[in-house]
């Protein structure tokens, strides 16, 4: 077997997605009940719109107020919703992508994971850091 050169080669798939509708006392508990540090924001027609990440929601839980609108509310984690607190910028990947592209992209943009997208949009994978060797201060 070859040694792998592609995204297509090193990603993680199916992934593992959270709704922008979600609160985040349950996605929360996803990334809990999966151990996953981030995972794919998706709209209703299942378009990436963003990443939650464990940062968003300690962010969300240690700050006692967020600022939403000019003013200050205090945090409600029951009703607020995973699109408020999510990051929404999507770094990503086409399948054939080498791993060093995968690399750069992941240290340009200062991230850990990277979304593998199809030419339609739609994920078709996920590579972590950790899938292409980086520690987290590379």
């Amino acid at each position: 077997m070859s040694s792998p050169h592609t995204a297509r080669d090193v990603m993680s798939q199916p992934v593992k997605t959270l709704s922008r509708d979600s609160n985040v006392i349950d996605a929360a508990r996803f990334l809990l009940d999966y151990r996953l540090s981030g995972v794919p924001v998706v709209d209703a027609s299942g378009k990436p719109v963003g990443v939650f990440t464990f940062r968003d929601m300690a962010k969300y839980f240690l700050d006692p107020t967020l600022i939403a609108g000019g003013g200050v509310k205090p945090a409600d984690p029951g009703r607020e919703r995973v699109a408020d607190l999510m990051t929404p910028h999507i770094q990503s990947v086409r399948p054939e992508a080498t791993l060093e592209e995968c690399r750069k992209a992941m240290r340009q943009h200062k991230t850990h994971r990277v979304l593998v997208q199809d030419a339609q949009g739609k994920i078709a994978g996920i590579i972590s850091a950790s899938d292409l060797g980086l520690r987290s201060t590379d």
